[in-house]
């Protein structure tokens, strides 16, 4: 993959933290665009009941693509970045889980509740890689 697309750089240094923010833009960039294409392919696979199994497979799995990307340009970036960098990005990543567990619960209980409408939860994961993000920010401002 080309270089806007790596993080090749010393994470200490400038161009490793511009390395980063770039390349956690278009990590967050693949995210909304995955996001979109599931939740459109959803809406055309509901309004065709009459496609094939194997047709209706491969549309439904189709935004998988750009997932699969992401997750391996973050499995090579992780690989480059020095201990407290994968430190800091353990514990933002431990308190995510954590808080995506709290929210999906209350959620949870909120519908049963009838409090909120039933909803599909493959639109949940963006709100986790946003708290994801305001995790990384939280814990890197403690090592400062």
């Amino acid at each position: 993959m080309g270089s806007w697309f790596a993080c090749d750089h010393e994470p200490a240094t400038e161009e490793g933290r511009k390395a980063v923010r770039r390349l956690a833009g278009w990590v967050l960039g693949l995210s909304l665009v995955a996001a979109a294409a599931m939740i459109g392919v959803a809406k055309w696979l509901r309004a065709i009941p009459e496609a094939s199994l194997w047709l209706r497979a491969a549309v439904a799995l189709l935004p998988l693509i750009p997932f699969s990307v992401m997750l391996l340009v973050l499995v090579r970036s992780m690989r480059r970045l020095d201990e407290m960098i994968i430190r800091i990005q353990f514990e933002a990543l431990a308190l995510t889980v954590l808080l995506s567990v709290l929210l999906a619960m209350g959620w949870g209980q909120l519908q049963k509740a009838g409090v909120l409408p039933l909803t599909e939860m493959s639109g949940a994961w963006p709100l986790i890689a946003f708290v994801y993000g305001g995790c990384i920010f939280a814990v890197s401002r403690r090592y400062r």
